[in-house]
């Protein structure tokens, strides 16, 4: 995750473990922007997302970065209600804009804050799910280009099923990571 946007000739890849979450991703920095290509599992839904987007570094000052960008996926949604009564099984187009905010404490040790506000739109039945969440943790850097990350996140989960029936509540999030900077 850190910085918040990979500089010119930056390459890292990812793998996340979490509740609801299992993720894998890859990020390439260009001069203007950095593309991030990324799956993700959520357990709990018996769900998948492939996503590809790009992110701009809006500001850096000293340790400080901030970056903003979006992202656009194909969400896939076994409709599983083992956990929550409310899923319902869809393939959705799922937009996403994004906010990321690093601060180097130290040469191995970040600060992270990341706004993710997604919005899954079914393309086979009428249904939709806007899940926006903040999330706040810190990234280590290990040695040789590996980092450990630790990110805790909460946000809302508002949906509306096929029949009509809506749903809010509480999105939460544990992510546990180990990325590698390739270059």
């Amino acid at each position: 995750m850190a910085p918040a946007a990979l500089g010119p000739g930056t390459i890292a890849v990812y793998g996340q473990v979490g509740a609801p979450e299992l993720a894998a991703g890859y990020r390439q920095g260009f001069s203007a922007f950095e593309f991030e290509a990324r799956l993700s599992l959520n357990m709990f839904e018996v769900s998948s997302v492939l996503e590809g987007g790009a992110k701009f570094g809006l500001l850096r000052r000293g340790p400080l970065q901030l970056a903003v960008g979006g992202m656009v996926g194909l969400k896939l949604n076994s409709g599983a209600t083992y956990y929550d009564l409310g899923n319902f099984a869809s393939w959705a187009l799922r937009p996403v804009a994004l906010g990321v905010l690093s601060y180097e404490l130290s040469d191995v040790v970040a600060a992270l804050a990341r706004v993710d506000v997604p919005l899954a739109i079914s393309l086979n039945v009428k249904g939709v799910q806007f899940t926006p969440t903040i999330a706040m943790g810190g990234e280590v850097l290990l040695g040789q280009g590996v980092s450990l990350l630790v990110l805790g996140r909460i946000g809302l989960d508002a949906r509306a099923n096929p029949a009509g029936y809506a749903q809010n509540r509480v999105a939460w999030g544990l992510e546990l990571g180990v990325g590698y900077r390739v270059f």
